[in-house]
């Protein structure tokens, strides 16, 4: 019966060594990060740097277009008051001759 006993003894060691590798391997990828629910956490990390990164850089991109439309528009702007200019100096200079031709002729 002690050998029943120291065999059954055995057993429950051998049981409870195997449980504790089994922690300490549980322990050691926790604190690898390389558990199943760290790797997830980390793969979506991985993805929300990305579409940091991406977000950024279409910010960027609309920053550089906003830029380049707020020139073009200040070019046209400029170009519009030449013409408003060109357009005032005609009315002036057709309106001073008849001005002047009215008194001339009086």
């Amino acid at each position: 019966m002690q050998n029943n006993v120291s065999y059954q003894q055995f057993l429950e060691q051998q049981q409870q060594q195997r449980m504790q590798q089994a922690q300490e391997a549980q322990m050691a990828l926790a604190q690898s990060g390389l558990s199943n629910s760290s790797q997830k956490l980390r793969q979506l990390q991985q993805q929300f740097v990305q579409v940091q990164t991406d977000l950024q850089q279409a910010q960027s991109q609309v920053e550089i277009q906003m830029q380049a439309q707020q020139r073009r528009i200040q070019e046209i702007q400029g170009r519009l008051q030449q013409c408003i200019q060109q357009m005032d100096t005609v009315i002036q200079s057709s309106q001073s001759p008849s001005y002047s031709q009215g008194t001339s002729l009086m």
